[in-house]
């Protein structure tokens, strides 16, 4: 059993709870928060004790009508926020509006890691993350 840790929470991934309904809770919790449509969740093991997160950011290519800059760098500006939770992870984040992100991978990666253990997860071996303008990519080791 492998314990996921996402948006300051923690998931039990076994045979009672598989990924697809794990996935399906977040995207639930996602579409409550931000609206339906706008963020979408992908969660897949591409190998052994490694588990992919994909977060596209669906509003970059689709703006909907009445939908203001703002409103895009909202939620652009807290996607890692998404995986990390809600306790502030950085102290640079007033500093960064409309920037690509608000922190360094590094730092993120060193937050994600303290977080996740101090959730009572498993403890992590490695984390890549790849940003780009419509999703972040987030490969956790075990």
């Amino acid at each position: 059993m492998k314990k996921i840790f996402f948006n300051g929470k923690m998931y039990d991934h076994n045979r009672n709870n598989p990924l697809i309904d794990i996935q399906k809770e977040i995207q639930a919790e996602l579409d409550s928060q931000y609206g339906a449509g706008r963020l979408r969740l992908d969660i897949s093991i591409p190998n052994k004790n490694e588990y992919q997160f994909f977060l596209y950011r669906s509003f970059v290519n689709n703006i909907e009508p009445g939908m203001t800059a703002f409103d895009d760098q909202t939620v652009y500006m807290f996607d890692y926020d998404l995986f990390l939770g809600n306790e502030p992870s950085s102290q640079f984040r007033p500093y960064a509006f409309m920037m690509n992100y608000y922190e360094s991978i590094d730092e993120f990666v060193k937050q994600y890691k303290r977080k996740a253990v101090k959730a009572g997860g498993n403890r992590l071996k490695d984390i890549t993350v790849e940003d780009d303008t419509s999703y972040i990519k987030v490969i956790v080791k075990y």
